[in-house]
């Protein structure tokens, strides 16, 4: 059977940039949101799978690509479904159209499945999922990359402290927060030049309420990679392009 979730929204003030069009932070939120959505259409969201599996979905990798801009009170379409299941991964596709019927972005986010106590990767047959899952065509494939730069001190922009709003269900920061942080290390009026192509961003590690993140940068050409730490462990990583 193929499982979707499809929804349709105006873009609001607070979704936008200083250019009052779609802020990146705000387009993987909301990609972020119809894919906790689209769980829930099928039973298999975190606050089903906390009490009946004793287990979490986890976002392990997301990547978006952007091709055209959306601005204030667009109306957007968006629908998200999976493309490919492994036995320790799910791959579920985002995508968003305005009311011209444009693509607007595209994103295809990795999810694994954690114990709750042990926080070990668990097989997605031992939850509360679909056995009769189909899969959709992707609109545009996408692909991640491995991101492996090297970093040095030089490269170090700014530590951040994890706060109480900044930890959600799964009792971890939430993925949001390390984009923020990212998109954060750029002055405002970077984006008023400058037009956000595609990012990448690959979580690595867990972190919690009063840990210190040491966030990282490097410029190639019209690329940016990025490395979030907290003490010796690598927490994130990622890459942003632009055009």
């Amino acid at each position: 059977m193929k499982y979707t979730c499809e929804k349709e929204f105006t873009l609001s003030y607070t979704g936008l940039d200083n250019n009052a069009e779609l802020n990146t932070l705000y387009a993987i939120e909301l990609a972020q949101n119809l894919m906790t959505e689209y769980f829930g259409n099928f039973k298999s969201d975190n606050l089903r799978l906390k009490k009946q599996d004793n287990a979490l979905w986890v976002l392990s990798k997301t990547k978006v690509k952007f091709f055209n801009k959306a601005v204030w009170l667009d109306q957007l379409h968006a629908k998200g479904y999976t493309i490919k299941n492994t036995a320790l991964r799910t791959y579920i596709e985002s995508v968003f159209y305005n009311q011209d019927n444009k693509l607007i972005f595209l994103a295809l986010q990795e999810n694994a499945v954690i114990d709750i106590e042990t926080r070990k990767v668990r097989k997605i047959s031992s939850i509360s999922y679909p056995n009769d899952m189909e899969y959709e065509k992707s609109v545009k494939e996408l692909t991640f990359e491995k991101l492996t730069d090297d970093f040095s001190e030089n490269d170090f922009v700014y530590n951040q402290k994890i706060y109480y709003t900044d930890i959600d269900f799964s009792n971890h920061t939430n993925n949001a927060v390390y984009i923020r942080h990212i998109l954060n290390t750029f002055p405002s009026d970077f984006f008023g030049k400058h037009t956000v192509e595609d990012f990448e961003i690959h979580y690595l590690h867990e972190t919690l309420e009063g840990d210190l993140l040491s966030i990282y940068k490097k410029q190639t050409d019209n690329t940016f990679e990025f490395l979030i730490k907290s003490g010796d462990n690598e927490v994130v990583r990622a890459k942003l392009a632009f055009n």
